[in-house]
C-alpha cells in the first residue's frame, strides 16, 4: 500500500482560524519500506509557508516561535535580506536534499503549496494519473494547480488527527487544496491501532509510543518528524505479529550496553532508545549485537539522533579509509569483549514474555 503521510504546524488550534506554518510530507510504501531501518529513508518534504502577515492565537504562535524563527532565517538567507519587513515572497525556494538524501526543503507562499505538493509526490512516482493524463509529463513550473482535480486520482493519506485537524485546516487555508488534492474517503489515523476499551479518549502520539514500550519517546512537534513517528507506529501495527520489543532499562540490559559503549556519552545515547525492536526470526543475542553495532540506524530515535539523520553536515570532511577501518576495528573489539557478558545474560536465548497492561504488544526482557 502507498500512503502519503502529512502533518501541519499552524498558528491556531481552531481549524477555521489557523494558518499553516509548516507542512510535512513523507511517502510511505509498505512494500518498499518493509524494515524498521528503511523508514528513515522514505522520501520526505518539509514545506515552510511564508506570508507577510500572520494571524493566530498568542499561545500557539508562542509555542511555534522556533519554527517561525526558522522560516524567517531560511527566507532571509535565500533572498540575501537582513529582515522581511513588508516583504512578499513571489518565487518558490527549493533546496533538494537539504536535510539528507531524499529529504527536501521548499519555502513558498500559500498559493504555491498545491503545486509543490504534486511536484514532490509525482516526482517520486507516488501519484496515479487519470487515463487522459497518464502518458503526459507535467511541467510543474507552468502548471496550474487548479488542474489537479483532473490530472491525479485520489490517494491514501495518513496522519495523527488528520481527519479532524490537518485536512480541515489545509482545505480552509491553502488555495486549491480542497478541490485538487484528492484523498480517499477513509484516512488512516494510527491511534486506532493502540486504543483500548479503558481509554476515555483516543491516545495521542506519546501514548501510542508508550504502548509499544517507548515511554520516553519525545514527540518533536515538527511536521516531518511527526510524519516519521506515524510511519513507525503504522509499521509496528502492520507487523506486530512479527515484531517484539527488548527493554534496555533492566539491569542486565544495562550491563551489555555498558560493555560495548566506548564512553559515557555513547552509553547515555543507547539508553535514550528505550528499547530495541526485534524481528521474530532473530535471536535475542543476535538482535543485541546487530542493534548495538548499528545504533544510529534503529527506527525509534532520540531527538538528537533525529537531528543527525535529518540534517546534513556539509562541512564535515569525509573519513579516510584508515579512520573507517580503525572505527570498525574498535567496534568489533568492544563487541567481542561484550560477548561473554551477553552469553551469560542470554544463555540459551531465554527470554520472558511480559504481557503489557494495554495488550498493545508484548515486551521482551532478558532473564
Amino acid at each position: 500500500m502507498k500512503i502519503v503521510l502529512i502533518d501541519t504546524e499552524t498558528t491556531h488550534v481552531k481549524t477555521d482560524e489557523a494558518q499553516v506554518l509548516e507542512l510535512g510530507i513523507a511517502l510511505y510504501d509498505t512494500n518498499a519500506h518493509n524494515s524498521v531501518e528503511s523508514l528513515v529513508n522514505m522520501p520526505k518534504l518539509t514545506m515552510l509557508i511564508y506570508r507577510e502577515n500572520l494571524k493566530g492565537a498568542f499561545s500557539t504562535l508562542n509555542f511555534n516561535k522556533d519554527l517561525i524563527d526558522d522560516i524567517n532565517k531560511e527566507v532571509c538567507q535565500a533572498t540575501n535580506r537582513n529582515d522581511l519587513l513588508f516583504y512578499s515572497l513571489k518565487n518558490t525556494i527549493r533546496v533538494d536534499n537539504r536535510y539528507g538524501q531524499d529529504n527536501h526543503l521548499v519555502i513558498c507562499s500559500p498559493e504555491n503549496v498545491v503545486r509543490e505538493f504534486w511536484r514532490f509526490v509525482d516526482g517520486y512516482g507516488f501519484s496515479e494519473k487519470t487515463p487522459k493524463y497518464k502518458a503526459q509529463q507535467i511541467n510543474f513550473d507552468s502548471w496550474n494547480p487548479a488542474d489537479g482535480k483532473y490530472v491525479f486520482k485520489a490517494m491514501n493519506f495518513s496522519g495523527k488527527n488528520i481527519a479532524t485537524f490537518d485536512i480541515p485546516v489545509l482545505n480552509s487555508d491553502i488555495p486549491d487544496w480542497k478541490d485538487n488534492v484528492k484523498m480517499r474517503h477513509r484516512q488512516i489515523d494510527p491511534s486506532i491501532a493502540f486504543v483500548t476499551a479503558n481509554d476515555e479518549a483516543m491516545p495521542d502520539l506519546k501514548q501510542c509510543f508508550s504502548r509499544i514500550g517507548a515511554q520516553d519517546h519525545i514527540v518533536a512537534h515538527r511536521a516531518v518528524y511527526d510524519c516519521l513517528d506515524v510511519a513507525i507506529l503504522l509499521h509496528f501495527h502492520f507487523r506486530k505479529s512479527n515484531v517484539r520489543l527488548l527493554s534496555v532499562f533492566d539491569k542486565d540490559s544495562k550491563k551489555y550496553i555498558q560493555a560495548v559503549a566506548q564512553d559515557s556519552k555513547e552509553y547515555d545515547e543507547m539508553l535514550k532508545l528505550g528499547h530495541i525492536i526485534i524481528d521474530q526470526n532473530e535471536t535475542v543475542k543476535g538482535a543485541i549485537l546487530t542493534r548495538i553495532a548499528s545504533l544510529k540506524e534503529d527506527c525509534l530515535l532520540s531527538n538528537t539522533q533525529y537531528a543527525e539523520i535529518f540534517k546534513s553536515t556539509p562541512d564535515e570532511k569525509p573519513k579516510t579509509e584508515t579512520e573507517t577501518k580503525s572505527e570498525t576495528s574498535t567496534i568489533e573489539e568492544n563487541i567481542k569483549k561484550a560477548i561473554p557478558i551477553i552469553n551469560d545474560i542470554t544463555s540459551n536465548d531465554e527470554v520472558s514474555i511480559l504481557e503489557s497492561n494495554n495488550d498493545a504488544e508484548d515486551i521482551i526482557e532478558i532473564k
